[in-house]
């Protein structure tokens, strides 16, 4: 079996859920455990993480920091201070950095999103006074930018326009994609079995509540298509075409629907008896778990494996892998993992087949009546 180093191109490290932002649509911020990594620690770890991939995966394109918000981790700012790789680095950031004046090198670049093209509305779903702050440093690191995800909801719908005009200038795309209802599922999680502290399920309930008043319906779809309509084709100042389609988005949103409707919180009801087809990945192993990597640490800078794959989670009854001493002995776990993996299932982590198929498969996404 081949190892993973061999074929790996997309390489996430996720730091966990600690956040400076409070999104109506997103629970990490609630989560008052997300750890906070001794620096020193973190900043090996990513050192010997990244050195390794860089080292021994020779078809790697490129490592993606997320979060939560990477930058209010000491640690990551160091390794990215510090770090003169070969390969692109990616940075899925707010932009509300505790340092707006860090100097970064040339290989660094940034992933953002933008819900609204002004405080009020957020306000309203961001839940802090930062979007100017925010949008100063994005206009200063724009260079830099390589793309922009909105989440559309309710409480944007009505302002897609002005938001898309904010990036016009921007040498980035910018997709737009509709609200899904995992706060309305982390909330039903916490209410039967999970172990949260009081304020945490106070902040879960409250905002659960909130995002199920902003979820989209049938209506607001025609609204959305009304702004492919109008504003679809306009490209990026180097030609590059900006933003996705609408066939795209209601792909993805009929995607979500599939996956949620039938919990035991309410959504979509209405659509439980249609069937809604989700493509194959048209080969034996899906090219994403050749491909994609995510991993995370212990609190105590242990290496952790992310699994994604909805077979492996069935093999392995967990989201989770083991906590690991160094990167290689992760890496060897996943080749044991992989090898026990023929999944066909269409998943988030198919977008790793590359952008135009990713897009191709949300458009042949069917509905079938009931």
């Amino acid at each position: 079996m081949v190892r993973l180093e061999e074929t790996l191109t997309h390489f996430d490290i996720y730091l966990g859920d600690a956040c400076n932002l409070k999104c109506v649509h997103c629970a990490c911020w609630i989560n008052e455990s997300a750890p906070r990594f001794d620096p020193d620690v973190l900043e090996a770890r990513l050192f010997e993480a990244v050195g390794y991939a860089v080292e021994n995966c020779p078809k790697l394109d490129k490592v993606m920091l997320i979060g939560g918000e990477p930058f209010i981790h000491e640690g990551m700012v160091r390794f990215l201070e510090k770090q003169r790789l070969d390969v692109m680095i990616t940075v899925y950031t707010n932009f509300v950095w505790p340092n707006p004046d860090v100097v970064l090198p040339d290989n660094v670049y940034f992933l953002s999103s933008m819900d609204a093209p002004a405080q009020d509305i957020y306000g309203q779903l961001r839940r802090t006074k930062d979007f100017r702050y925010s949008q100063e440093i994005m206009r200063e690191r724009s260079s830099k930018l390589l793309h922009i995800d909105t989440t559309v909801s309710k409480g944007n719908l009505l302002h897609m326009d002005a938001i898309f005009d904010i990036t016009r200038t921007y040498p980035c795309t910018h997709w737009f994609l509709p609200i899904d209802p995992r706060m309305m599922r982390y909330e039903d999680r916490m209410k039967n079995g999970g172990t949260p502290t009081p304020t945490e399920l106070s902040n879960t309930l409250r905002t659960a509540a909130r995002t199920k008043s902003l979820m989209l319906d049938d209506d607001d779809l025609r609204v959305v298509e009304d702004f492919y309509r109008r504003r679809g084709a306009e490209l990026t100042p180097e030609g590059f075409e900006r933003t996705n389609d609408f066939d795209t988005f209601r792909g993805i949103y009929l995607s979500g629907v599939n996956k949620f409707k039938n919990e035991t919180f309410d959504y979509r009801k209405d659509m439980a008896e249609q069937k809604i087809t989700l493509p194959g990945t048209g080969q034996h192993r899906c090219a994403a778990i050749r491909r994609y990597m995510e991993i995370s640490f212990t609190a105590d800078g242990q290496f952790v494996p992310m699994v994604h794959c909805p077979e492996l989670w069935d093999i392995l009854a967990t989201q989770r892998g083991p906590g690991l001493p160094s990167f290689k002995a992760l890496m060897d776990w996943e080749y044991e993992a992989r090898g026990r993996s023929g999944c066909q299932t269409f998943c988030g982590r198919t977008q790793f087949l590359g952008i135009d198929e990713y897009e191709d498969t949300f458009r042949h996404i069917a509905v079938e009546p009931a």
